[in-house]
């Protein structure tokens, strides 16, 4: 007979950063990539930033696709959900840690980009670090985050953006309607930023963003 077993076991992930933590840095920004990415994937978009501090936070699962010629990864799938969920938030708070973010004064800023979105919001939530930025780009609110998640880590000039583009085959109407239902609830403002383009990253429109 079928059983279902887990086991609890160490486990070592990467993280990628750019710049240097310090006094004087402007803003610190999580970022976190989505799925089919790299971490990596995502630097050319920021690299710009001298007076920042960014870490690139990686999806733990990775393989292998067209034809073996690059590499993806995945932050979770509906398999084994809330212990992948427990997984994820272990690791970033481990970099978060590892990275004495608590320590430092200057903003802490959240990028999320579609599947990372959904990262964003768990690891914020588990977290409660105070933010100064959100930014919801092409993805998901989980639908378990509620309002009493962000009374204590807000301030009055915390700002959030959801940014989609306009011909995103991955957010129709609907989504989209729901996600500005979701905000609505959740944060006393928000900001809708639409870009020319499909499901992905647009350099143009991520630098308003600083």
């Amino acid at each position: 007979m079928e059983q279902n077993k887990n086991v609890s076991y160490n486990s070592t992930n990467s993280y990628l950063t750019i710049g240097n933590l310090n006094p004087n840095t402007q803003n610190i920004w999580l970022i976190f990539h989505g799925f089919g990415q790299t971490a990596a994937q995502l630097i050319p978009f920021f690299e710009e930033r001298k007076e920042d501090y960014l870490i690139f936070l990686q999806a733990p699962s990775k393989f292998y696709f067209q034809n073996f010629s690059k590499i993806g990864s995945s932050w979770l799938t509906q398999m084994d959900l809330e212990e992948e969920k427990k997984n994820i938030l272990a690791y970033v708070s481990a970099v978060v840690t590892n990275e004495n973010l608590i320590h430092f004064s200057c903003p802490i800023n959240w990028f999320g980009f579609s599947q990372g979105v959904s990262v964003l919001f768990r690891s914020l939530s588990f977290l409660e670090l105070p933010y100064q930025k959100i930014v919801v780009w092409a993805g998901q609110i989980p639908k378990e985050i509620s309002k009493e998640t962000f009374k204590g880590i807000s301030t009055e000039s915390s700002e959030v953006f959801l940014v989609y583009g306009d011909k995103d085959p991955l957010i129709d109407k609907d989504k989209k309607q729901e996600q500005i239902l979701k905000a609505k609830d959740l944060f006393s403002s928000y900001k809708e930023i639409s870009f020319e383009g499909e499901h992905q990253l647009d350099f143009t429109t991520l630098q308003r963003f600083r």
